[in-house]
């Protein structure tokens, strides 16, 4: 399934429509193309159109490719032995494996994560790189109570040298360094209802010394300096987490501040 992110009235405000392969995942987004998604329903999550991507935890690996639907499959881990999934992250629209795409659509390229590695096509959440994003990403855990995972936002950027120069190597080639953000989401499933986190600045960002000058810097997951982006799923045990892409655009923290995208379990809003 296709799913695209729209202009509605005003620079801020997206609308999402369904591609032509269906909506069964995502029920209602087709009636409510202008309808701005409202909070306040309580789960922690906006009430409106949206993206909906599952991550879910298997015990055993899948053989078949899978290259539809809003779903991706790792393995399950367990608990002290967590699986490693490397989610690659292609900018709709853009590069090789995006090109052919909208520049506005959620699509899921690689569904098959059991062997280490899925991808994940997405539109640039904040082409502007002003800590804006366009779009808004939520997510709580679900599944049998007991599980947890982490994720790590990770990128390739070029070396620089003590001048601030790119390093080249013997053929002319920068040299890319593989960096990953400082912040984590963190996924406990605990009993009772799970409430959705806003986890924008998580997924959708890296918090790292992206210039090497020794202070922190923030990025978008296809801003400058990086050259690749990726989600390093770690699942332990959780069966389900569930994210779902809004058309309404978060203000992230800067660099020095403060980011937290842990679940509270139990919503007590």
């Amino acid at each position: 399934m296709h799913i695209r992110l729209k202009p509605l009235l005003g620079t801020l405000a997206v609308g999402l429509t369904v591609g032509a392969v269906g909506c069964t995942e995502t029920t209602g987004v087709e009636n409510q193309l202008d309808t701005p998604p409202v909070f306040g329903f309580g789960n922690g999550a906006p009430s409106g159109p949206h993206f909906n991507l599952n991550i879910i935890g298997v015990p055993k690996d899948k053989s078949a490719d899978m290259t539809s639907g809003g779903r991706i499959f790792v393995p399950l881990g367990s608990n002290g032995n967590p699986s490693k999934t490397k989610i690659k992250l292609c900018e709709s629209g853009e590069g090789a494996a995006c090109a052919d795409l909208d520049p506005t659509t959620f699509a899921v390229l690689d569904a098959n994560g059991t062997d280490g590695e899925a991808s994940f096509a997405l539109p640039d959440p904040d082409p502007d790189a002003d800590g804006t994003s366009v779009y808004s990403v939520y997510v709580r855990p679900l599944g049998i109570p007991g599980g947890h995972a982490d994720n790590t936002t990770c990128g390739l950027v070029p070396l620089l040298d003590e001048v601030g120069d790119p390093v080249y190597d013997e053929n002319g080639d920068p040299v890319l360094e593989e960096i990953c953000s400082v912040v984590q989401l963190n996924l406990d499933r605990t009993k009772g209802k799970q409430s959705f986190i806003d986890a924008t600045a998580c997924l959708l960002y890296i918090y790292a010394d992206l210039d090497f000058d020794g202070t922190l810097d923030r990025a978008p997951i296809f801003g400058d300096p990086l050259v690749d982006s990726w989600w390093m799923w770690s699942n332990e045990g959780l069966k389900l987490a569930q994210l779902r892409f809004y058309p309404v655009p978060s203000d992230v923290p800067a660099p020095d501040a403060v980011v937290d995208c842990t679940s509270k379990g139990k919503f007590n809003g």
